[in-house]
């Protein structure tokens, strides 16, 4: 199949392919013509609009954690864990500017002790510190580089020999430990970190430490600090990666029973977080979670944007908080804890909270929506656990193609019924887009192009506005609507 040659972007002034050229005429001609009007306004105007949506958002991603807290597994945490997360909230909140992959390695590189942090349920914080480390080995300067660090893992077992025949086994028992009902797909994400250093001989060991019931949680950092210290001197002139949980790098936390000892205090530190939610919106809200430069590390098809803290410290973004939290919530799905009558009623009023939410933004496109018909009229929402929900299935979904669709997705909306598999957020806005777009007027934009395209783009629209930015492209199979959802996106919210 040969590629596309590019060819000029009527609207944007860039070069582009033809598909990307088709989807540019579609909504300049046909798609959306008000959306002339909006850029016409008053940058007064547009800057109400933002931050309406910012407000608008920042209240999904509440309602998207209240769910999460209020389940019966974190309900269980004692007061501690949860006053231990909130400080670390609390202590990660803004930033200085965004930066690229090159100043953050170069930082690296003069540094001895680099402390990482893994949000455990997103498989994408593993990734990134992968190609973090992948990279990093590519450019060290020494003869045996391979040498010149150590990775310190908080779920690899205490004294687990790295060639044991059963080192495979032994680090998922001590991933279910620390995260109970952990996925498989979860599980390889930890290994291949594992497996990557044994193939370049990468030396690994253990800082994991077993908290002990009701132990407190600054006794079990002050004996996370001692082992690194004993890793440290063992291994004089080696730099130590640290691994290990996003919260136990709040200032008051590991870092201040590290400082305890005058080695470790000394060293040159650098710390990266992720996917840090002040830090994210802050970006959002300065629009420089757009227009930050995009950092690949060695990953092709996902983009980073980096913003750099302070003078030793960076956050890395590569998800939308949607996704981190979807993450968490799959987590809890799988312990089976989302299954009672009060979590299914929490799962449901999220779905109102969000169609509400859709159809807020969805006024901005100038298009009419009959809100008393979609309170009467919204889909009867099946979750996998829920009673009814195979035998409902089976009588509703009757070709192989819609069952295929249900299983890549998560979820499937027929005959006003939407099944849902996976809480996938994106998939599921995109489905309650298709559900909406029935209820819009006045439909002239329909006149000339084909309605099953225009509801894509309707559709891919919803969802973008619960991913505002892209860490990976193309998210859609149809390339050709992302594109138009993309720049009505953009010109609702971007172009100031």
């Amino acid at each position: 199949m040969t590629k596309e040659k590019p060819t000029k972007n009527l609207l944007e002034g860039k070069y582009q392919t033809k598909a990307d050229q088709r989807a540019n005429y579609l909504l300049t001609n046909y798609l959306f013509p008000l959306l002339q009007s909006i850029e016409r306004e008053s940058k007064e105007s547009k800057e109400e609009r933002f931050g309406s949506f910012i407000k608008n958002y920042e209240m999904l991603i509440d309602s998207l954690k209240n769910i999460i807290y209020e389940t019966e597994e974190l309900q269980k945490n004692d007061e501690e864990v949860t006053n231990y997360e909130e400080e670390f909230t609390k202590d990660i909140y803004s930033y200085e500017r965004p930066t690229t992959s090159f100043e953050l390695f170069d930082k690296l590189q003069n540094a001895n002790l680099i402390l990482f942090g893994d949000f455990h349920t997103l498989r994408r914080s593993q990734e990134t510190f992968l190609n973090i480390i992948k990279k990093y080995l590519k450019i060290l300067k020494t003869e045996e580089k391979n040498k010149d660090f150590i990775l310190c893992l908080e779920y690899l077992p205490p004294k687990q020999k790295i060639n044991d025949k059963n080192l495979n086994s032994a680090v998922k028992k001590e991933l279910i430990k620390m995260t109970a009902n952990i996925e498989e797909s979860q599980i390889e994400a930890y290994l291949n970190i594992i497996k990557f250093a044994k193939r370049n001989n990468i030396k690994i060991v253990s800082i994991d430490i077993r908290r002990k019931r009701k132990e407190k949680l600054s006794d079990v950092d002050e004996k996370i600090a001692k082992n690194i210290m004993e890793i440290y001197k063992t291994n004089k002139g080696r730099r130590l990666f640290i691994f290990i949980g996003e919260a136990h790098l709040a200032s008051s936390h590991l870092p201040e029973k590290i400082n305890q000892y005058s080695e470790l205090k000394n060293l040159n530190k650098v710390f990266i977080f992720q996917n840090v939610d002040k830090i994210y919106f802050n970006a959002l809200k300065n629009r420089e979670i757009f227009n930050a430069p995009v950092s690949k590390l060695n990953d092709e098809n996902f983009y980073n944007k980096i913003f750099k803290i302070n003078d030793s410290a960076y956050s890395i973004q590569n998800v939308s908080l949607a996704t981190k939290y979807q993450s968490l919530l799959q987590f809890l799905e799988s312990l089976e804890i989302t299954t009672s009558e009060k979590s299914s009623q929490s799962f449901e009023d999220f779905i109102n909270i969000l169609v509400d939410y859709l159809i807020e933004n969805i006024k901005n496109l100038k298009l009419q929506i009959k809100e008393e018909d979609i309170r009467d009229s919204l889909p009867i929402i099946y979750f996998q656990k829920d009673i009814g929900y195979n035998k409902m299935i089976k009588k509703t979904l009757n070709k192989e193609e819609e069952f295929q669709e249900l299983e890549k997705t998560g979820c499937f909306l027929k005959n006003n019924k939407l099944f849902i598999k996976k809480f996938r957020l994106k998939r599921i806005s995109k489905v309650l887009g298709q559900f909406l777009f029935e209820k819009i007027y006045p439909r002239h934009f329909l006149k000339n192009i084909d309605k099953k395209l225009a509801q894509e783009i309707f559709s891919i629209f919803c969802s973008r506005l619960v991913t505002p930015e892209k860490f990976k492209q193309p998210t859609f199979e149809n390339k050709e609507a992302e594109t138009i959802a993309d720049q009505i996106f953009q010109k609702l919210f971007l172009k100031i």
